[in-house]
């Protein structure tokens, strides 16, 4: 036991595990390293989405993994459960005002996309040039070294854009304007998306949602993590859901109109809005969510760490950690 070293499977999930500099730190860090350190064990961390964690445990890429994993019946079949340490119930996050301000919209949203839009733009752009350059050295159309080459391959798709013909160093065919207009139709296609999707913003009523309950979450845009119980609660109601991987993200999705509500595990919730006036929760939805550290069933290491956790409990480590990280 003390000469091997034990693979631990982690997804960044504030206040479970998070990156502070070179370290990960968070209550699961804390209550890890210490049932390590009991047992004196080697370990290295192996950071992962946690859409993949799941599937990374079941393959035996680690031996050992957690970030806010909760008991069910269908991942039991998988893998090992230690004793569970925590409960949470499901929460259901949402916007304090769902209509955006026209200065949030421009701020959040259309600088974003039209960041996004031009670096794809030049990318583009920048693909095609080199397509142009690498076809056409060979026949002496353009230079052959890559710097002049290039700068001609640009003027060479400029020229082609504007005039619609291939400029004047090579013969117009029917198969290069056919490759310009479809060029013009895709970006007809993400322009239109763009703009629908801006006016969907400016257009948004404000409303009074308050969902308590799974089904008044029907008809709206809901986002979750993947792989997570909240995603599989939301696609067995078969209600729309958006999913992420990560809830990060899905917290960004909220906070910029995007998506109407987030429902994820309690905990993560409430450190998230700690500081944060935009947001608002509902009431409990569900309440046998039971954190747990999930081992590979071929692993000899559950029952060491099932008796690790239940002597913390009894001599106030345990109480010490939760304090620590979900006193306020």
């Amino acid at each position: 036991m003390e000469n091997k070293t034990i693979k631990v499977g982690i997804s960044l999930l504030n206040p479970f595990v998070m990156k502070s500099g070179v370290r990960y730190i968070g209550f699961e860090i804390d209550l890890w390293e210490e049932i390590a350190s009991r047992l004196n064990l080697k370990y290295q961390y192996i950071k992962i989405p946690f859409k993949n964690l799941i599937q990374g445990l079941k393959r035996g890429k680690y031996e050992v993994a957690f970030s806010g994993i909760t008991k069910t019946l269908k991942r039991n079949d998988d893998f090992d459960f230690c004793t569970s340490y925590l409960s949470s119930g499901l929460l259901i996050l949402t916007r304090k005002n769902n209509k955006l301000s026209n200065g949030e919209i421009i701020k959040n949203n259309i600088l974003k996309e039209f960041i996004k839009i031009i670096s794809f733009i030049i990318f583009v752009i920048f693909a095609i040039s080199n397509f142009i350059w690498f076809s056409h050295k060979n026949y002496n159309i353009i230079a052959n070294d890559y710097g002049s080459g290039i700068i001609q391959s640009f003027q060479y798709l400029y020229y082609s854009i504007i005039h619609m013909s291939f400029y004047d160093i090579a013969p117009y065919q029917k198969k290069d304007i056919l490759f310009l207009i479809l060029i013009f139709i895709v970006a007809l296609i993400i322009a239109t998306v763009y703009i629908i999707k801006i006016i969907i913003l400016f257009s948004k009523k404000e409303e009074n949602f308050e969902p308590q309950s799974i089904e008044d979450l029907r008809g709206k845009r809901v986002a979750s993590e993947h792989n997570s119980t909240s995603e599989e609660i939301l696609k067995n109601e078969n209600i729309k859901t958006f999913s992420y991987k990560n809830i990060e993200i899905a917290f960004k999705k909220l906070k910029n109109a995007y998506v109407d509500a987030v429902l994820y595990d309690s905990l993560p919730i409430l450190h998230f809005i700690k500081d944060k006036s935009e947001f608002k929760i509902s009431n409990k939805i569900e309440s046998n969510q039971e954190y747990t550290i999930a081992v590979n069933s071929k692993s000899y290491l559950r029952g060491e760490i099932d008796s690790q956790i239940l002597k913390m409990k009894d001599d106030g480590f345990f109480d010490f950690l939760y304090n620590k990280w979900f006193k306020n």
